[in-house]
């Protein structure tokens, strides 16, 4: 049954330390790029710890879909995973939205970050699960490359509870 409107709820904050899980259900992850996002987040405080299938290539995906799925769920059934960053985005998501468990992923709620390919599966957790989601930097691309200090200011006071950007709408 989905959440009532006004009832959503933000998840657990973030404390330095807390293990976040990365994720890859959509294309391959460049090893490079992920173990520089990995440091990125380590650096931001956290404990990154990835998904089994982050070196894996099958065809344009990061892993076959039953790999992916299979991954995802492992990562989601860990206690301590306060949150969960995807790698990247891509495509291949839609082909795993039927199979994710959901009853799995409402057992421990968790901060869930990512947007592009991932924008279906956050909006799923938000009608599913009842959680506000963050649309925000993925681990392999833009952690990668770097913050600017305002976007990780944001990213860490949003996560840690303390606030998010809100823009007045005109009207």
């Amino acid at each position: 049954m989905p959440p009532r409107p006004g009832s959503f709820r933000f998840p657990p904050p973030l404390e330095p330390g807390d293990a976040v899980g990365v994720a890859a259900l959509s294309g391959p992850v460049d090893a490079g790029r992920l173990e520089a996002g990995m440091a990125a987040l380590a650096r931001l405080g956290f404990d990154p710890r990835p998904a089994r299938n982050l070196a894996s290539r099958h065809r344009m995906f990061a892993g076959d879909d039953a790999s992916r799925l299979a991954a995802f769920h492992e990562l989601a059934d860990d206690p301590e995973v306060r949150a969960i960053f995807f790698a990247r985005g891509g495509h291949g998501l839609l082909r795993l939205l039927p199979g994710i468990d959901w009853n799995r992923l409402a057992r421990v709620p968790r901060a869930w970050v990512g947007y592009s390919d991932l924008t279906p599966f956050l909006l799923a957790v938000v009608a599913r699960l009842g959680l506000v989601v963050f649309h925000g930097p993925m681990v392999a691309t833009d952690l990668a490359r770097g913050l600017e200090a305002e976007e990780e200011r944001s990213l860490l006071a949003a996560l840690g509870g303390g606030g998010v950007l809100a823009v007045p709408l005109a009207g």
